[in-house]
């Protein structure tokens, strides 16, 4: 939102500290709600499906005062027209947002309690009771607020999240509890390094799967996210062989096509919101050569194959996954994502900044779930090709694009063979998923029944 109209870039804009400074600001019920709200605007065909998750910020006030975080207000400066308590207004922002034609809201929040609670936490015996009575408050909020997702972010150890997460099958069964993997992981796999996941990554995984409805496989960059979460993905999937004690499934961030071919869930990131900024509309974001914010339908594609093939968490089928890896690379420009912000390497002297350097990131060439590896020819460098076996019988095939600097982003054409095993032909459907080629209208993607030839669902 920051810099839309404007003249001339705000240099903030390729800087880490852009996120701080404007998010919660921007994040309101104009924002939200207004004549030209992302909520009245945003994917209008498959809005339905979906949970619209409110990032951090949604309860930072405009004064930016940090201490807010956690504390579930609903600044009135922010949101002149919500007027109640905090748990009357979040009834009423739940309802506003289904108003929208969405499936309700969700909330984001991290595993500790803010400063400007701080007085009454003294009138508590112990900070485990008075932590106890205030993830308590909020779980009960919203249930009867009729609230369905959270995700739970870092900031807060595996204890607090076990805790939050008991309290919420107590409280508010029906709600969606997300977390993330406990692992000190960045956007890149081992970076600077081989490009590939490392043991402490999956290791955490495996814990955390084991009390999460979904896990969130993050962080990933626009540019990279293909191989980044594809490796993850398949590490996971192949290191849990039973089924969690909870739903178990895996939350592929905006790799929906990733997403929908290998039966994870989605945290769809990506907008319409391009070229309204001078210049080169900079964003830390979603910025680079696959253009995400021109991919909009793919979104809705892969959403509506999850209707015809639901996701399915971990140890439901059997994993295979190649062992030949391909290997994408990108040099970052400064701005162009947000380890490669100019103020990323000297503020945070992270290990993750990427300004002007190569990355590289590799994942097995071919990965599935219940169904043998396919064969796959190719001239040249192959895409990565996923495909699965649903727990309901459905068959999805997918190929992934590639990228490097040379070629840029780029989706080679392959001859896929995949065995099916023999079975009842009405529950044996397949959709070959391939992404378009940039900026080209015209897709590569075909349903049909195995049997017929052609598709009888209400699919495509």
């Amino acid at each position: 939102m920051q810099g839309q109209g404007a003249k001339n870039n705000d240099p903030i804009l390729y800087q880490v500290a852009s996120i701080d400074k404007y998010a919660a600001v921007q994040l309101n019920e104009e924002t939200l709600f207004g004549a030209n709200g992302w909520l009245k605007n945003f994917y209008p065909k498959v809005k339905g499906d979906l949970w619209v998750v409110l990032d951090d910020g949604w309860d930072i006030p405009k004064i930016k005062d940090l201490g807010y975080r956690n504390f579930s207000k609903l600044d009135p400066r922010k949101f002149p027209s919500f007027k109640g308590s905090i748990p009357e207004n979040l009834v009423t922002l739940n309802q506003r947002v289904k108003e929208c034609g969405w499936r309700g809201v969700g909330l984001w929040y991290r595993a500790y309690e803010p400063a400007v609670d701080a007085a009454r936490k003294k009138t508590f015996g112990s900070e485990a009771e008075y932590r106890k009575v205030f993830w308590s408050e909020r779980l009960a909020w919203s249930k009867a607020a009729g609230i369905g997702y959270w995700k739970m972010d870092g900031g807060g150890d595996e204890a607090a999240w076990r805790m939050i997460t008991d309290l919420a099958g107590q409280i508010a069964p029906v709600l969606v509890m997300e977390h993330g993997n406990a692992s000190k992981d960045g956007p890149f796999n081992s970076y600077p390094g081989c490009g590939r996941v490392y043991p402490g990554y999956v290791e955490a995984g495996k814990r955390v799967i084991q009390y999460s409805e979904v896990m969130r496989l993050h962080d990933i960059s626009p540019q990279l996210g293909i191989p980044t979460m594809l490796d993850r993905l398949a590490c996971i999937l192949d290191a849990v062989k039973t089924k969690p004690a909870k739903s178990g499934y895996l939350n592929c961030e905006d790799e929906v096509a990733m997403a929908a071919v290998l039966g994870g869930t989605m945290g769809v990131m990506r907008s319409p919101m391009v070229g309204l900024r001078p210049g080169d509309d900079p964003d830390i974001f979603l910025k680079g050569p696959r253009n995400l914010k021109k991919r909009m339908d793919e979104v809705v594609r892969a959403v509506r194959w999850e209707r015809v093939a639901p996701a399915f968490g971990t140890g439901v089928m059997e994993t295979h996954v190649d062992t030949k890896v391909l290997v994408d690379s990108y040099k970052f420009p400064a701005g162009e994502f947000w380890t490669s912000a100019e103020d990323w390497a000297t503020k945070y002297k992270s290990s993750y900044a990427c300004v002007n350097k190569v990355v590289s990131q590799g994942a097995p060439a071919r990965v599935t779930r219940g169904l043998l590896l396919p064969e796959v020819k190719c001239d040249g460098e192959p895409p990565y090709a996923v495909a699965a076996l649903n727990p309901n019988g459905a068959i999805c095939i997918g190929t992934l694009g590639r990228i490097n600097d040379e070629q840029g982003c780029y989706f080679p054409e392959a001859d896929i063979s995949l065995q099916v095993v023999k079975g009842n032909r009405e529950n044996r459907h397949i959709r070959l998923l391939q992404e378009p080629d940039a900026g080209v209208r015209k897709t590569a993607w075909r349903c049909y029944d195995l049997g017929s030839g052609s598709c009888r669902r209400q699919c495509c």
